[in-house]
């Protein structure tokens, strides 16, 4: 009986086994890339420590080349930003959207498990190669964040400890590299998230045109949030598209497919119950 119900080369068959299948992959995958953001963030704020003084000096570099590319931080991200204080709800709507990006990306993931399992793994060696790409930039240009530049003259708030009552720090588990703002990886990973809901809602593009708005929420985001520069968006869309590039250089299945506890198991269980039978 046991053989019969694994008859397809180990696959679960029965509804309860489907189930668990489908949990366990979504669980475990989730599992896997919250790990990956924890490492992530620890590595970086524990060796990637430069001086503070290079990172403003870098942050007035790019605030200069910013107007000298006609995109003044005093003519579009501070003005934007003073709209949108003007507006109790809108900040609080914005420090949210920044503070769940990453229960958004696991709703991505988890849509594209259970609907398109067969797209997940070339998408998450995108997500893969993007953190790796990413990861040694913020200690090659260390970079500080407009909601630091206050005591050189540019009025950019600090929303999130201003009025959302959560300041960054470095410190604890879930602290951050203060001086990490090039790349965003907000984008960078929003970006991914927006390809996983793609794959997994093909139909009529819905998945498409709601990860582009979901993207383009974010741009705004981390601008009004005083987090990120416009030139920080564009260095997360720049590794995003250079690891969609390398990505397509990797065979098939090299990473992402990976090996499956649950699957494995029913697979031993299928030899031991056909044995069994034999026997």
């Amino acid at each position: 009986m046991a053989a019969a119900q694994h008859g397809n080369g180990g696959w679960p068959t029965t509804i309860l086994e489907r189930a668990g299948w489908a949990i366990w992959r979504v669980v475990s995958r989730i599992a896997i890339i919250l790990g990956i953001l924890t490492v992530y963030s620890w590595f970086r704020k524990t060796y990637f420590i430069r001086p503070a003084e290079l990172a403003y000096a870098n942050a007035l570099d790019i605030i200069e080349l910013q107007r000298l590319l006609g995109i003044a931080v005093t003519r579009l991200e501070i003005p934007l930003q003073q709209r949108v204080l003007e507006h109790a709800w809108l900040i609080d709507f914005f420090n949210a959207y920044y503070r769940q990006f990453k229960p958004a990306l696991y709703i991505c993931v988890a849509l594209c498990l259970l609907l398109a399992p067969a797209r997940f793994g070339h998408i998450f060696r995108i997500f893969l190669l993007v953190t790796l790409i990413a990861l040694p930039m913020y200690a090659i240009y260390p970079l500080a964040p407009p909601r630091l530049m206050g005591p050189y003259g540019f009025e950019f708030v600090d929303t999130l400890a201003v009025y959302g009552g959560a300041p960054s720090t470095s410190a604890g588990v879930s602290g951050a590299n203060q001086f990490a703002a090039m790349p965003s990886m907000h984008i960078g990973w929003t970006t991914i998230a927006a390809m996983w809901l793609a794959a997994a809602i093909p139909r009529w593009r819905i998945g498409l045109i709601v990860g582009m708005l979901h993207v383009a929420m974010m741009c705004v985001t981390v601008v009004v949030t005083g987090n990120h520069y416009v030139l920080d968006i564009v260095a997360g869309f720049a590794v995003a598209g250079a690891a969609v590039f390398v990505a397509r250089f990797f065979p098939t299945g090299t990473v992402g497919s990976g090996w499956d506890p649950l699957r494995w198991r029913v697979r031993r269980t299928t030899r031991w119950s056909t044995d069994s039978t034999t026997d």
